[in-house]
């Protein structure tokens, strides 16, 4: 173990300013609408008075097609808000067609993001379904990467970059650069002569450039987008 310098402690500091991308894409989830039936019949553990209402509603029927329509609308609302912004703009289109021809799926959807997440925003559940619903439809949107991009009312916002049909992406390619930086950082502070040579002393300051350039490459990707949505 090298001893600790100048430079490993810089390199401290960065990897404690790393938060590891989030990455939705990959996650295998259950249909919504079973999820919803295991709340109604017990099956996730924990009860809330959120939690309550909501199995409560799907119960005794209220998931019906009044209830979908106004999930619907909600949503379409806020697909002309300039709350939602992509890239292409066939993704709109394509949404819109999609909640329109089944309005009871994308409403479960709605719902079961109101049930699993009390407390939950009205325009957070409604854009966690219509992400939702690009990927469980992927084939019907653009076989090309695409941005897509939420704006919620706290000020907040959250961008997407959805994969190209073989899985591959710009915003998935720089995450990638990022994590084999903070692995080649981590290895650089773990390996090296204990007394620490100049030349260790020069590896731990590549790794933590490489660092900061790729968090700053993602930074930058970001801003972007948001300045390209105005958000």
């Amino acid at each position: 173990m090298m001893s600790i310098s100048s430079t490993s402690s810089a390199a401290l500091i960065v990897l404690q300013q790393v938060q590891a991308p989030v990455d939705r894409g990959n996650d295998t989830k259950p249909n919504a609408v079973d999820k919803i039936a295991a709340i109604v019949n017990g099956g996730t553990g924990g009860d809330s008075p959120e939690r309550t209402r909501a199995a409560a509603r799907i119960n005794s029927g209220l998931l019906d097609a009044q209830q979908a329509k106004g999930d619907a609308s909600a949503a379409l609302t806020y697909l002309e808000s300039g709350k939602f912004k992509s890239s292409d703009p066939s993704v709109k289109q394509t949404l819109k067609m999609l909640i329109s021809e089944d309005s009871e799926r994308f409403a479960a959807l709605v719902e079961e993001e109101k049930a699993t997440k009390p407390g939950i925003t009205n325009d957070n559940a409604i854009a966690n379904a219509i992400y939702s619903l690009i990927e469980s439809n992927r084939e019907q949107f653009p076989a090309g990467e695409f941005v897509i991009g939420f704006r919620f009312a706290n000020g907040g916002s959250n961008i997407i970059n959805m994969p190209d049909a073989n899985g591959n992406s710009t915003r998935g390619a720089l995450s990638a650069r990022h994590s084999a930086n903070i692995a080649a950082l981590i290895t650089a502070s773990e390996t090296g002569t204990p007394e620490g040579s100049a030349s260790d002393d020069g590896k731990m300051q590549d790794a933590v450039r490489s660092l900061q350039a790729s968090m700053s490459d993602q930074a930058a990707w970001t801003k972007r987008w948001r300045d390209a949505f105005g958000f």
